[in-house]
């Protein structure tokens, strides 16, 4: 069923919370965020007990992610890369920029017009 939405290759990019280098692609149609480093088997075997989205890439010359299942680890691709969905977390405190504290007038002294 994924073969029909939409799939992209993948781009190293900063995370817009955490500001840590991550790859964003879309996988099946929905944009996911995966951790840009190669997972070991055992390192697969922590995520997934930590509940985070497993990743494998699929091609040689710019491949895809898909979602690896029990069908992909029995039978397993030498040549796949395995990848863990991104998890970052929120500052504890965070202060948003005001938004709406703008200046009440605008000061044109000295402006030439």
């Amino acid at each position: 069923m994924n073969d029909h939405f939409i799939s992209t290759h993948p781009k190293l990019v900063q995370c817009p919370i955490c500001k840590g280098w991550i790859l964003e692609c879309h996988v099946g149609g929905l944009r996911k965020r995966v951790e840009p480093m190669e997972l070991s088997f055992n390192q697969e075997l922590a995520f997934r007990i930590e509940g985070r989205a497993i990743f494998q890439s699929v091609g040689s010359y710019e491949p895809n992610l898909i979602h690896r299942n029990v069908w992909h680890i029995n039978n397993p691709d030498s040549r796949a890369k395995v990848f863990a969905s991104h998890s970052c977390s929120t500052p504890e405190i965070f202060e948003p920029m005001p938004l709406f504290d703008l200046p009440r007038y605008i000061d044109t002294e000295g402006v030439p017009f």
